[in-house]
C-alpha cells in the first residue's frame, strides 16, 4: 500500500459561499450549539437568523474553527433545502481523488486536533479559533483509493457498533 503525502486542500475544498438568510424562509442551521445538542439542526426562520451563514452541500463536512480540541467534525448526509452553517465551521466538500469516509478519519483524528489545536489564535483560552488555509495546509498520507474505501469501512463499522452498543447500553440501563 503506497502512500504518498498530501494537503487537505488538495482533496477536499473549502465552500465558502455566504448565504443572508432571509425573513420569512425556514432553514436548518448547522452551529456549534446544534453539534453539542445531539448533532441536530436548529429549525428557525430567516429573521431569527442574525449574520450571514455558509452554504452547504449534501457529502459536506464541518469543521470547527473554534475551539478545535473539541472536536466538532460533522459529516453532513440527507441535507434538506435551505440548509446553511455557522461560520464558526469550514465546510469541506471532499474531491474525487479521496473517499469521503477516509477524509472523515482523518478529520477526526488525535494527530489532526492536537496539530491545529497548536496553531490557534485568539485571546482567551475559551475562544481559540484555527485558520481555514491551516486545516487545508494539514499534510497526511494517502494511501490508493481501494485502501482508502478499506480504512474508512472498518472505521465506520467499528462506529456502528460502537453507537449501537451505546444505545443498548441505554435500554439496558432505563
Amino acid at each position: 500500500m503506497g502512500c504518498k503525502s498530501v494537503r487537505i486542500g488538495d482533496v477536499a475544498f473549502f465552500r465558502k459561499e455566504s448565504v443572508k438568510p432571509a425573513p420569512g424562509t425556514t432553514y436548518r442551521c448547522y452551529s456549534l450549539p446544534a453539534f453539542d445538542n445531539g448533532k441536530t439542526p436548529e429549525i428557525l426562520d430567516g429573521s431569527e437568523i442574525l449574520s450571514n451563514k455558509l452554504a452547504i452541500e449534501d457529502g459536506d463536512i464541518l469543521v470547527n474553527k473554534l475551539n478545535m480540541r473539541f472536536k466538532r467534525i460533522w459529516p453532513i448526509e440527507s441535507l434538506p433545502a435551505n440548509s446553511v452553517c455557522s461560520t464558526e465551521f469550514v465546510p469541506l466538500s471532499p474531491k474525487g481523488n479521496i473517499d469521503r469516509s477516509y477524509l472523515l478519519y482523518v478529520l477526526l483524528s488525535d494527530d489532526f486536533t492536537n496539530s491545529l489545536s497548536g496553531m490557534r489564535t485568539g485571546t482567551s483560552g475559551s475562544h481559540q479559533r484555527v485558520k481555514p488555509e491551516w486545516i487545508l495546509d494539514y499534510r497526511f498520507n494517502l494511501p490508493d483509493e481501494v485502501a482508502q474505501r478499506r480504512i474508512g469501512s472498518v472505521l465506520s463499522t467499528i462506529d456502528c457498533k460502537i453507537k449501537a452498543n451505546t444505545q443498548l447500553n441505554g435500554y439496558l440501563a432505563a
